[in-house]
C-alpha cells in the first residue's frame, strides 16, 4: 500500500470519527438541554409552593392576602410594605419564567399557565402597586409583557 492511499485511509477515518462526534455532542446537548428544562420545571414548582403553602395553611396570612386583593390602600404602612415585597416575590418568579423561556428552557404549556397566573393575579390590587415600585427594575420587554396585565 502507497503512502498516498494510506493518507486517504486516514483522511476517511478521520472523517467518520468527526461525524461519530458531532453525533456525540449533539446527543449531549439535547440531554443537559433536557436536565435543565426539568429543573426550570422544579424550580417553578418550589416557588408556588413556597408563595402558595403559607396561604393555604395559614388562615390569618390568607385574610392578609386577601385584603391585597381589593382592600390594599385601607392597610396600614406595614401590611402595604409587606404586601409589596409578597408580590415583588411574585414579580421576581415571573421574571425568572420569562429569562428561561428566552433561552428556550420553558415549554409552551408552561408558559401559558405562567401567562394565565399572570392574568389571574394581575386583577390584584397589591401586585399592581408592587409593579409600579419595581417595574423599572426590569427589562423594556418585560415590562411590555406585564404591563399588559398589570396596568
Amino acid at each position: 500500500m502507497s503512502l498516498d492511499q494510506l493518507a486517504n485511509i486516514g483522511e476517511v477515518v478521520a472523517a467518520i470519527a468527526v461525524v461519530v462526534s458531532l453525533i456525540y455532542v449533539a446527543r449531549q446537548i439535547g440531554q443537559n438541554t433536557n436536565a435543565l428544562q426539568s429543573n426550570t420545571e422544579a424550580m417553578w414548582s418550589s416557588i408556588n409552593q413556597s408563595v402558595v403553602m403559607p396561604l393555604a395553611t395559614d388562615r390569618d396570612v390568607a385574610k392578609w392576602w386577601i385584603a391585597g386583593t381589593s382592600d390594599f390602600d385601607s392597610l396600614d404602612e406595614i401590611d402595604k410594605q409587606r404586601h409589596l415585597l409578597f408580590e415583588y416575590n411574585v414579580l421576581t418568579a415571573w421574571w425568572s419564567i420569562y429569562l428561561a423561556r428566552k433561552k428556550g428552557l420553558v415549554s409552551d404549556d408552561q408558559w401559558g399557565n405562567n401567562i394565565r397566573t399572570m392574568e389571574m393575579f394581575g386583577k390584584r390590587q397589591a401586585i399592581r402597586e408592587a409593579w409600579k415600585s419595581y417595574k423599572p427594575l426590569y427589562n423594556a420587554e418585560f415590562q411590555r409583557l406585564l404591563s399588559e396585565y398589570l396596568e
